[in-house]
């Protein structure tokens, strides 16, 4: 190498070390970093520059993640590579093996990006930080990704630079750098890394996108994947915007009146929904199913609940909702786990209240003594008995002076329907004592004026 190429390969060396410092400096430096190391030469050129941060004594604590997903044939030989040249480093080197069901399977991209990502949480510590090499071409890739399958403007926000990843956290420092800086650097100071032929299998759309549209159009409009770049950062922050709107907005339409055995769940009120303009509700929507859902809801998702909220002043609904679903009773909608609770269909007795019971339809039963107020133990000659709502059941509820039917104790204390035939009903012998967490029967409680023990039951 000449002269005058060993001072441009110090000085791109230098603005590199310079880029990763400051971007570690404003989101962490100081703490333990991980490089997500794939062999690859974005990792490779990452690796590298922060190995030289930590030889200034710049970075205190840095070591390399790898994961062998199996899935190419010279998957093996990566690996090894990869462990060599943190060896050459003298860095502290982590991997693992990815193991597959047997048989081909068509999302094994997916269940791969899930496999490193569960390793990766598993590995990290609090205030960890994973170190990504995605950059600038990366994050451009995505936004017309997303644009193209159909996204919103929390979707167009693209990869973040930072963001929580189980007690740690995910930094990306090279998302302002473009493929060319980072694959100069590689060349100049000539690293070492590994080509995954995969990645010129136009079969797959981010191939597609990268061989075959983005030259095309870096060709017509050079700076296309600055300003793509740009996009992401102010969809970021319209998202922001966006959501600090629907927060407002979602606390406004928090219930006064949730009903009986809902207090856990999402809940909003329908009527005060219906007073919002159409853009607000699909905002407030979106946002309530991204912050308690399992995903964000899709604008299809959305719609449809909309479309039935008419119909939800005046009956229940059932809808699929990110992940989740939306039921209705009495003009308030709560967001629940996808699993419906079978029925309880069978009696049993309860023979030791100091251990928990699992009925048959999956929920458990428990009960804790206390000397507060609440039911009364059993007598030696009465047997708990946990049973299903038969129909026809009389007791008298604590709030009432007579007798009625469970039934109507149910609709007075807005007991939704969906939870009427699961709830256990707890008898001693042939009377009812409570519903836990809906009543208790006046005739047992125990108001502990003589300083017994008393019984809470409880529900999960």
């Amino acid at each position: 190498m000449y002269l005058g190429e060993e001072i441009v390969a110090d000085q791109i060396v230098n603005n590199f070390e310079n880029h990763l410092f400051e971007v570690l400096q404003n989101y962490g430096i100081g703490k333990n970093f991980y490089i997500a190391f794939s062999g690859g030469m974005d990792s490779s050129v990452l690796l590298d520059a922060a190995h030289r941060l930590r030889e200034k004594g710049k970075i205190k604590s840095l070591s390399a993640v790898h994961v062998n997903h199996k899935l190419q044939q010279n998957a093996d030989q990566w690996h090894s590579h990869c462990q060599q040249i943190c060896q050459q480093y003298q860095i502290p080197f982590y991997s693992t093996v990815l193991k597959w069901p047997d048989g081909k399977t068509s999302d094994s991209e997916e269940m791969a990006r899930k496999g490193r990502y569960d390793y990766f949480i598993q590995l990290m510590k609090v205030n960890d930080i994973l170190l990504f090499a995605h950059h600038q071409d990366d994050q451009a890739e995505t936004l017309l990704f997303r644009l193209i399958r159909g996204t919103g403007i929390d979707g167009a926000k693209g990869m973040p630079i930072y963001r929580s990843l189980g007690k740690g956290h995910l930094l990306r420092p090279f998302l302002q750098l473009t493929r060319d800086q980072i694959e100069t650097y590689a060349k100049k100071i000539k690293l070492r890394w590994v080509a995954d032929p995969s990645n010129n299998d136009e079969k797959f759309a981010r191939n597609y996108l990268r061989h075959q549209i983005i030259p095309k159009l870096k060709s017509r409009w050079p700076n296309c994947q600055s300003n793509l770049a740009r996009f992401t950062e102010i969809a970021t922050r319209q998202s922001v915007l966006l959501d600090e709107i629907a927060e407002q907005d979602l606390q406004s339409l928090k219930s006064e009146k949730i009903h009986c055995c809902m207090e856990s769940y999402p809940a909003i009120e329908i009527f005060k929904l219906l007073e919002l303009t159409e853009i607000r509700m699909q905002n407030v929507l979106h946002y309530w199913g991204k912050k308690y859902g399992l995903a964000a809801p899709g604008f299809v998702e959305i719609e449809n609940l909309i479309n039935q909220l008419s119909a939800a002043k005046r009956q229940s609904i059932q809808v699929g909702f990110s992940g989740k679903c939306v039921r209705s009773y009495k003009g308030i909608l709560y967001l629940l786990e996808n699993e419906v609770i079978s029925p309880l269909r069978k009696s049993e007795v309860w023979s030791d209240i100091t251990k928990p019971l699992e009925l048959a339809n999956g929920m458990h039963l428990h009960a804790h003594q206390t000397l507060a107020k609440g039911i009364r133990l059993p007598q030696k000659d009465e047997q708990v008995i946990v049973s299903p709502r038969k129909g026809g059941e009389r007791c008298l509820p604590e709030y009432r002076n007579k007798t009625t039917d469970l039934k109507k104790i149910y609709q007075e204390l807005d007991v939704p329907p969906w939870l009427r035939e699961v709830l256990p009903v707890i008898y001693y012998n042939d009377e009812i004592v409570a519903v836990p967490q809906v009543f208790t029967s006046k005739p047992f409680i125990n108001t502990n004026e003589q300083k017994q023990s008393s019984i809470l039951f409880g529900l999960r």
